[in-house]
């Protein structure tokens, strides 16, 4: 999935049951810097009543390989989506990768009783 800026690989763990995880790859492809106020990824779905997001691990690879942490991601939820996005300021360069490592599940862990498609997420 790409938006022309970012292109986006998401590689699920669980998908349905009682957790959607995974962990996701943002590529800048834009052919300059992206700061991480203008990066946002969005799961389409249809009822986020009770959901909870997760970032397990989020960091960033730059063009030239070096690795920083970063601070986490966020889960913003609203009506029919939840937008992922990166915590605190920062860069990623062109041809940079940064990678999320989350779960979207239910406050008290019960079924989904959903899971994704591929044309269920937005970039930008």
């Amino acid at each position: 999935m790409t938006d022309g800026d970012l292109s986006v690989n998401v590689r699920y763990d669980s998908n349905g049951g009682n957790s959607i995880s995974g962990t996701m790859e943002i590529t800048n492809v834009s052919g300059a810097n992206i700061s991480f106020s203008d990066i946002a990824v969005s799961f389409l779905i249809d009822d986020t009543s009770s959901l909870v997001f997760d970032c397990y691990y989020a960091g960033m690879n730059s063009s030239s390989g070096q690795y920083s942490a970063v601070s986490g991601a966020d889960g913003i939820f609203e009506d029919d989506r939840v937008t992922v996005a990166p915590s605190g300021s920062g860069t990623l360069d062109n041809g940079g990768v940064l990678t999320i490592n989350f779960a979207i599940h239910r406050s008290d862990w019960q079924n989904l009783g959903f899971s994704l498609s591929a044309d269920a997420i937005e970039v930008g």
